[in-house]
C-alpha cells in the first residue's frame, strides 16, 4: 500500500514566532524596517513585538515608544507597556512619563494605568501625582477611573471628589 504525501500544513505564525528567542525577535523586527505597512506586515510586528514583550517587556516598550515616535502603530506601545505593567507598574509609569513623543507617552501611560489598576486601584491612582501635569495626568486619571469604578464604586466616588479641575473631570466623566 502506498501512501500519497500529505500537503505541508500552512504554517501558523503566531505558533512560530512564539518559539522565537529574543534575538531572533529583534532580528526580524530589523528585516521589517523600510516594508511597505500592510495588514500582513502590522500583524506580524503585533505578534513579535508580543513576543518581544513576553520576553523583555522593558526593551519591547522602548522599541515600540520609539516606533509611535516615527509613526508607528500605537498598539505596539499598548502590547509592550501593558506587559511591563504587570511585573512593574511604577516602573513603567516613570518611565512612559518622561517619553519625549506626547503620543508615546500618553499611550503608554494611559495603557500602563488602565493595567495597574485592573489589580491595585488604590496604589494606581495614588501615582497620578508624578505624572507631569496635563494630558498625562488626565489619560492616568480615565484609566483609573474605569477600572475604580467597576471594583469599589464608593471609594472612587470618594476619590474622585477629592481631585480638582480637569482631573476630577476626567475621572467622573467616567
Amino acid at each position: 500500500v502506498s501512501q500519497k504525501p500529505q500537503p505541508a500544513s500552512p504554517s501558523n505564525p503566531a505558533n512560530e514566532i512564539a518559539k522565537l528567542s529574543l534575538p531572533e525577535v529583534q532580528a526580524r523586527l530589523q528585516a521589517m524596517d523600510g516594508m511597505v505597512v500592510t495588514a500582513a506586515t502590522e500583524e506580524m510586528e503585533q505578534l513579535l513585538v508580543n513576543r518581544w514583550s513576553k520576553l523583555d517587556p522593558i526593551g519591547a516598550s522602548q522599541f515600540a515608544a520609539d516606533a509611535v515616535a516615527q509613526g508607528g502603530n500605537p498598539r505596539l506601545l499598548q502590547t509592550a507597556s501593558a506587559a511591563w505593567a504587570k511585573t512593574d507598574p511604577a516602573g513603567a509609569a516613570q518611565w512612559a512619563a518622561n517619553l519625549d513623543s506626547p503620543l508615546a507617552r500618553d499611550t503608554a501611560i494611559g495603557q500602563i494605568f488602565n493595567t495597574w489598576s485592573s489589580t491595585d486601584p488604590m496604589l494606581a491612582s495614588g501615582a497620578i501625582n508624578a505624572l507631569p501635569l496635563g494630558s498625562a495626568q488626565t489619560v492616568a486619571t480615565t484609566a483609573v477611573a474605569k477600572n475604580f469604578i467597576n471594583g469599589n464604586p464608593d471609594a472612587a466616588l470618594k476619590w474622585a471628589e477629592g481631585l480638582t479641575g480637569p482631573l476630577q473631570v476626567a475621572a467622573t466623566r467616567e
